[in-house]
């Protein structure tokens, strides 16, 4: 018979110099987080007189008495989750963590006295593995373009794991790690032409998890992100637009090459560009969303967009916060947002249901979830919201965009990210590029860890999207002409909402 326990501290005795105990040895267990794991006591019924008490470190953590029947003692981080079995006094730990690895002791006190000791590790489960790419800009030798692509395969915060590669079911090469908590990376240099199976599994005792690659998708992904007119009084501006720095190092980060696109430019041009890259992102900013040069262009990316994608050429977008704001006045032909009391706050996610199991968040690991709906880690710096109001009043809108999360400011709700049904664009109104890339110390800045990471899977998600055509430059020289690297970021200042800008002409 299993009894449950109840939380009420620590045990206020230890046995101490007991004379006669018996010598254990150390058992060692392992199980997998979230499981069950049961601690044997060996002894087939305990007497009446008996006693038993479990520690878990310096902590008495259960103790059992028959003769006054079951006393239990706990500590609180395991509070609801421990079973004592009162014929053997074996212990179970249900819903086991991480953090409940190490020592447990069991004493046993009757006619003699005896002791066993385990080891338990709680293996973390697994994410699928994250594979990134850079591809060198260096011609080869006969002067045509690169040919050589370094993958690398990365998992964050794992222990007990070995990393492999392989090409088809041949093992290519493998890194293993025992320690907690390390991040763990393994390289892959590969022809860009190469038409090879490859794959990145990572493995424990318990179980696997297995990333497949395209090569052709995964190498050389150019993003655009467009630019916008100058904030108006910006003692550093030059030229006519910029582009924050944070958003070309938020795409960087997942592997992908920004291309800046510049406003004032023809449709001509425009559509050239289209298709030489292989994304697009609308940045956040402040311009008019109906009559500005950044409207003008993304309306004319938006409509080449829609016609490739109709016609099986895979062509995503992303909207950030003004950029999400433009796609819904692209989508609807109206300007449907309301004002919100939302700017400069961080905010938890709330998800809609199913959303979990979006193109945009099915991949994420579950901690990254959890942290999302939980924690106040999405940046919200915006005046405008799309209310669900006037989103389900709207029938274009309601028709093309799926609802993933929502959220409020106290009086209205209003949404917070979105996916389209049938064509690869995506918006979100919160900021997860700023909470790596800008310093600024403001209400609504976030740098834990959980916020790095969602914005680890945001930015790998939509370059793994760009991933999916074939877009590409005429030449390599005409790449290299697009490239950001072509121009230098201006620092704005510490103070600034912005740290660092590119402008340009």
């Amino acid at each position: 018979m299993l009894h449950g326990f109840v939380l009420f501290g620590l045990c206020f005795w230890r046995l101490v110099g007991v004379i006669g105990v018996e010598a254990d040895e150390i058992e060692s267990l392992s199980v997998m987080e979230g499981d069950s794991v049961t601690l044997p006591t060996g002894v087939s019924k305990i007497q009446e007189d008996d006693l038993i008490m479990w520690m878990s470190g310096n902590y008495c953590i259960a103790k059992l008495n028959i003769s006054s029947q079951v006393i239990t003692e706990t500590h609180d981080i395991f509070r609801d989750r421990l079973k004592l079995d009162d014929q053997t006094g074996s212990l179970t730990i249900t819903n086991i963590r991480t953090t409940d690895s190490g020592l447990y002791k069991a004493q046993m006190i009757g006619q003699q006295v005896s002791k066993k000791t385990f080891n338990v590790t709680v293996i973390a489960r697994l994410p699928v593995p994250v594979i990134t790419s850079y591809c060198p800009q260096n011609p080869s030798p006969s002067g045509s373009s690169p040919s050589r692509c370094v993958l690398m395969c990365s998992v964050l915060n794992l222990g007990h794991v070995t990393l492999s590669w392989y090409k088809g079911n041949s093992l290519l090469s493998s890194i293993s790690v025992s320690d907690l908590s390390i991040s763990l990376s393994l390289p892959l240099e590969v022809e860009y032409q190469d038409k090879n199976s490859y794959s990145c599994v990572i493995n424990n005792p318990f179980s696997n998890q297995t990333q497949h690659l395209d090569i052709t998708q995964l190498c050389q992904p150019c993003s655009g992100i467009l630019a916008q007119e100058n904030i108006k009084d910006d003692p550093h501006a030059q030229g006519s637009s910029y582009i924050a720095a944070s958003y070309v190092k938020h795409l960087e980060s997942a592997g992908a090459r920004v291309v800046p696109i510049h406003i004032n430019r023809t449709e001509e041009e425009y559509e050239k560009l289209f298709n030489a890259i292989n994304g697009l992102l609308l940045p956040g900013g402040n311009v008019d969303i109906e009559k500005s040069q950044f409207t003008r262009a993304a309306r004319i990316f938006y409509e080449l967009a829609i016609k490739a994608n109709d016609a099986s050429d895979y062509f995503p977008i992303w909207g950030t916060c003004q950029g999400f704001q433009q796609l819904t006045v692209l989508t609807s032909n109206k300007n449907l947002l309301t004002l919100t009391d939302t700017k400069a706050v961080a905010l938890p996610l709330t998800f809609s249901p199913g959303a979990q199991n979006s193109r945009l968040f099915k991949k994420f690991p579950k901690d990254v979830l959890q942290s999302l709906s939980e924690e106040n880690i999405t940046s919200n710096f915006h005046s405008w919201s799309l209310s669900i109001q006037n989103y389900s009043s709207n029938a274009k809108l309601k028709r093309f965009y799926r609802v993933l999360t929502t959220n409020t400011d106290g009086k209205k709700e209003f949404i917070s990210t979105m996916e389209a049904y049938q064509y690869p664009f995506y918006a979100v109104q919160w900021h997860p590029e700023k909470s790596p890339f800008e310093w600024i110390e403001k209400d609504g800045m976030v740098h834990t860890l959980s916020a790095i990471k969602a914005t680890f899977y945001t930015a790998h998600f939509f370059v793994s999207e760009a991933m999916k055509n074939h877009h590409q430059f005429s030449s390599q020289s005409e790449e290299e002409k697009a490239l950001i690297y072509n121009y230098q970021p201006v620092f704005k200042g510490m103070n600034s909402i912005f740290l660092q800008n590119y402008y340009f002409d």
